[in-house]
């Protein structure tokens, strides 16, 4: 059994402490087997509470507690920045599914209600490029092409050369090709003469 008084889990991999795989891995992280990182519930209803009182309309108000992976203030009730806009501003509408942020730090944990409202994936897409959090180009984690060899690609068709000899040169499908040569994809690298 677990070394930890009143743990009565069966020791993990022999480990020279004696620990279970709770008390192991609180150890190897936090280096304390009996570390706990529980939000008191109570703490993040009342910061919810204090955050919906919030005067200030211009700085962001940041989530002290957890957050998901991509940033966005989370509790165990959901997504805050969600719990928060629906005090605000009422259940979402049908066609405005989402809950933005007009600050475009939605990512940074920020709940401030006056940065809160409905929108729909256009209205979110728009801030996106507004705030410049929009991942395009060679900022895409799955990207192939750089900018470099977009434009080359856009020179070389002025060229004459073939859809299929883009997509033979640069390992890439012709429709990717299609799409960078007629401006659908790769938008942000202007025309040259715009």
């Amino acid at each position: 059994m677990c070394s930890i008084s009143k743990c009565q889990n069966p020791i993990y991999n022999n480990n020279v402490y004696g620990y279970c795989r709770k008390h192991f891995r609180r150890n190897k992280i936090y280096g304390d087997p009996l570390y706990t990182k529980i939000t008191d519930r109570e703490d993040t209803k009342s910061f919810i509470e204090k955050a919906l009182k919030y005067k200030n309309k211009n700085q962001c108000l940041i989530w002290p507690y957890f957050r998901n992976k991509k940033g966005y203030a989370a509790s165990n009730k959901g997504l805050v920045h969600r719990i928060i806009c629906k005090r605000v501003n009422g259940d979402n509408p049908k066609n405005k599914p989402l809950a933005l942020h007009s600050c475009g730090n939605g990512n940074l944990g920020c709940i401030n209600p006056h940065h809160l409202y409905w929108g729909d994936r256009y209205d979110n897409s728009s801030d996106q490029i507004k705030h410049g959090t929009r991942v395009n180009g060679e900022k895409h984690g799955g990207h192939k092409l750089s900018a470099k060899d977009v434009i080359s690609i856009r020179n070389l068709y002025e060229l004459n050369y073939t859809m299929q000899n883009l997509s033979d040169i640069f390992n890439v499908c012709i429709a990717t090709i299609h799409k960078i040569i007629h401006y659908k994809s790769w938008k942000h690298l202007l025309k040259p003469n715009d």
